[in-house]
């Protein structure tokens, strides 16, 4: 799969003080990314994607690099990874109280440096320069916690940053219905499963712009931020935690419209529909 990462103007703009990941994770990086651009010279995955029937993506920059192997749009779709199955109850929209106080702000999953994690904290931390108070919650631990737990004390945020915690059943389900705001902007995810459940539980949610979470964000429930230069999307979602501080009507607005995006659109029959779809229309063909 492909996904956007920042471009080369990102790497330049790293420094010992402002570590966006860890080298061994922009090691890790680098070599995905080199392997991902020397299979598309295969000439058995170019076969593979020129003679498939069909070919689904699931994201729109998987799709344009298929239809850029393919030679064209016909049999290349969208399809997102993530649905939830069909239980036959009735899924019940959340309601939630956003007056004042501190935002209460949740991520959750593997702290790998492809999450993104260290330019939230530094959004945050603008944020709290600008008077927003907040507390921000990471559910789940990973090879970045001792370097993100640095930065946290570097930045300021020993009292409103916690990361690491181990939350399951009861506990965690507390926690998204307590949250405003799911923030995770993920540099590469091919769904998300964590974001998914936190906005069927009402978070209304900051993403980038690309992969799975910029395919299940629209911008009626939540925010996208293009996934450009560190310091541009710092700047972005700082921008947004602010607002939405200030005018906590539109978090009241929009965390309807994020559970029922999911409740709606990322559902077993759904899935099923799309795929039977296209292996009828393949077949007839």
């Amino acid at each position: 799969m492909r996904y956007a990462w920042p471009p080369a103007a990102a790497s330049s703009e790293q420094s010992a003080s402002s570590p966006w990941i860890s080298p061994s994770a922009a090691g890790f990086e680098l070599a995905r990314k080199c392997s991902n651009t020397f299979s598309q010279f295969s000439p058995a995955v170019r076969k593979c994607v020129r003679n498939a029937a069909h070919v689904f993506a699931t994201n729109a920059e998987t799709q344009s690099l298929l239809v850029r192997l393919r030679g064209t749009q016909l049999g290349v779709s969208r399809l997102s990874a993530y649905f939830r199955p069909d239980t036959g109850a009735t899924t019940t929209i959340p309601l939630k109280k956003f007056g004042p106080g501190p935002l209460q702000i949740f991520a959750g999953g593997g702290l790998e440096g492809r999450k993104g994690v260290a330019l939230a904290l530094h959004a945050l931390a603008r944020a709290k320069s600008q008077g927003v108070q907040f507390q921000y919650r990471y559910g789940g631990k990973g090879p970045e916690f001792g370097r993100l737990q640095q930065l946290v004390t570097r930045l300021g945020l020993q009292n409103e940053v916690h990361l690491g915690d181990s939350l399951a059943g009861k506990d965690y389900h507390d926690v998204l219905n307590a949250a405003h705001i799911y923030l995770l902007p993920s540099l590469r995810d091919s769904s998300g499963i964590t974001l998914a459940e936190a906005m069927l539980a009402g978070c209304v949610p900051i993403v980038a712009d690309c992969g799975g979470p910029g395919q299940m964000v629209s911008e009626e429930c939540g925010y996208k931020v293009k996934p450009s230069s560190p310091s541009a999307v710092i700047e972005e979602i700082s921008k947004i935690v602010v607002h939405l501080d200030r005018n906590r009507d539109e978090l009241e607005r929009k965390a309807p419209a994020a559970a029922k995006r999911i409740s709606d659109k990322f559902v077993e029959r759904n899935y099923q529909d799309t795929v039977n779809a296209v292996y009828r229309s393949v077949v007839k063909g």
